[in-house]
């Protein structure tokens, strides 16, 4: 992909929920051991960063990261009027914006449903689309779709993955030119082996494969971006 603004550094924003961040240990401790502990240097911006730097042949790759803990698509349409309007003169935006949140809004709570309503995460989706459409069309966007959970959780909240397939769809579905999706779903799913690793122990972060996985699949997106 090429550049579009006007300084030499080839500058990426995220803005994520939890997912882009450090585990510090598993919380729940199973079977007496802390394990899945994930180190910020290992996380996906920061391996993602490296990547660039070596796709690109060069140093000149700043990744700016704004991940909040609990946060969903209402804070990304927040992100979104940052990074589309409000943070730089016209003509001069980020190189590229990454987008991923989902799984702290559709995780099913006691009583059967997600913490925050379909209508509501569709709504706030669309309000990134349209402030895309209004002041940066032409950029480059990413949204990582929301990942699955392992069957294990599925079995104590029996639904929550059919969840996930539907928020996917209306990710799918309301995509526009120069916003790319990054279909982790279906990687889940194809690569039944990996799904252990690839979820943390809490069973909706990312372990320390999944994080280098989430690396490798924007990378894979952004050299099919001419």
């Amino acid at each position: 992909m090429n550049k579009i603004n006007k300084r030499k550094e080839f500058l990426i924003l995220l803005g994520t929920d939890s997912l882009a961040n450090p585990r510090i240990w598993n919380i729940h401790e199973e079977d007496g051991e802390r394990g899945g502990a994930v180190d910020f240097l290992d996380t996906y911006p920061m391996l993602l960063d490296k990547k660039m730097k070596s796709f690109l042949n060069t140093e000149n790759v700043v990744t700016n990261i704004y991940a909040n803990r609990g946060s969903g698509c209402g804070m990304l349409a927040v992100r979104a009027a940052d990074f589309f309007h409000f943070y730089f003169p016209k003509g001069n935006s980020a190189d590229l914006t990454i987008f991923q949140a989902g799984i702290s809004e559709c995780w099913i709570k006691d009583d059967g449903k997600p913490r925050v309503q379909t209508e509501v995460f569709e709504a706030n989706f669309k309000k990134i689309i349209d402030l895309k459409l209004r002041y940066d069309p032409d950029s480059v966007t990413i949204f990582v779709g929301i990942m699955p959970t392992t069957k294990k959780y599925e079995d104590r909240q029996p639904g929550q993955n059919a969840i996930i397939t539907k928020w996917n769809q209306i990710i799918k579905d309301n995509l526009i030119d120069n916003f790319y999706y990054i279909d982790v779903e279906s990687f889940f799913y194809e690569n039944e082996k990996l799904q252990e690793k690839m979820v943390h122990p809490d069973g909706h972060h990312l372990g320390i494969s999944g994080h280098e996985i989430y690396a490798n699949l924007i990378l894979d997106t952004i050299k099919t971006i001419k």
